[in-house]
Parts: structure tokens; C-alpha cells; sequence
């Protein structure tokens, strides 16, 4: 299967956190998001990522956490950052599942879920998924912001 890019910024080929980057592993349940939001907080922080970075970096890592919590069905899932000047770039590796190629969806007024995507869409410069293993890899790069 062919990788889902979003735009031109990057895949899961690109990593490298030999450069300039750090991973670390979870266990699919629940709490994964909230693990993975401390997670980027204290990294991005000893990075010295501004306050916009780090808070659109937590929201996106929260969303495709808890997008490979709800749809994998391994038990672990992997996250990825890189530094990428001026900016960041977040993975999401999970272990696979029935559900197929992970997909943006439009939710309606009354959906309890479906946003998920749309948001990391909103606050990412690009983002895509590929496979990766028996899994995928959803991937976003965070610029830093402009001056205006």
C-alpha cells in the first residue's frame, strides 16, 4: 500500500532520532493520551519549543494516541518526534487492525467522535499515514509560528 500524504513535508522515512529526535512506547489503554501529552511537554521543553509549538504538539499527539488506542488492536503504540526547524514533527506507530487506512472524516453536530483528524489537519502544516508493519504510522509536522 502506497503511503497517504497530506502534503510534501515528510514520512515515516524521514525520521531519524539519531539527528535530532526521541521515541518512546505505550500501552494501548486509556491513559496513553494523557502519557503522551507529558511526554512531549517535558521534551519539547528541554527543546525550548515555544508555548504555541508545544501546545499544538500535545493536542495533535493526544488525538493520534487516542486514534491508535480506539482503532488498533495491539497493545502497544509508539510515538516518534523529531526536531525539524523550525519546527516539529510528531509519529504515531500502532500494531495494527481491522480498520483499515486511517481516514478524516467529517463529524456531524451531534457525533461524539470524528474530529480527531480534523484537528491535527487544522493545526499541522501536513500530516499522512503509511503503513508501518502489521500497523500504521499517522504522522504531522508543527511549524513554529510567523512573526506578523
Amino acid at each position: 500500500m502506497a503511503p497517504s500524504s497530506h502534503s510534501a513535508l515528510g514520512t515515516t522515512a524521514d525520521f531519524d532520532a539519531a539527528a535530532h529526535g526521541e521515541s518512546f512506547e505505550l500501552v494501548a489503554r486509556a491513559a496513553a493520551a494523557a502519557e503522551a501529552r507529558a511526554h512531549v511537554r517535558q521534551l519539547l521543553g528541554r527543546w525550548r519549543m515555544c508555548d504555541d509549538v508545544c501546545g499544538a504538539a500535545q493536542l495533535v499527539i493526544s488525538e493520534l494516541v487516542t486514534n491508535a488506542v480506539l482503532h488498533a488492536s495491539g497493545g502497544r503504540i509508539v510515538c516518534l518526534l523529531a526536531l525539524r526547524a523550525p519546527g516539529v514533527r510528531l509519529e504515531v506507530r500502532d500494531q495494527g487492525g481491522s480498520y483499515g487506512v486511517p481516514i478524516r472524516t467529517v463529524a456531524g453536530p451531534e457525533d461524539e467522535c470524528g474530529r480527531g483528524l480534523g484537528l491535527v489537519a487544522a493545526l499541522s502544516e501536513a500530516w499522512g499515514t503509511e503503513p508501518s508493519g502489521a500497523g500504521f504510522a499517522v504522522w504531522a509536522t508543527i511549524g513554529a509560528p510567523r512573526p506578523v
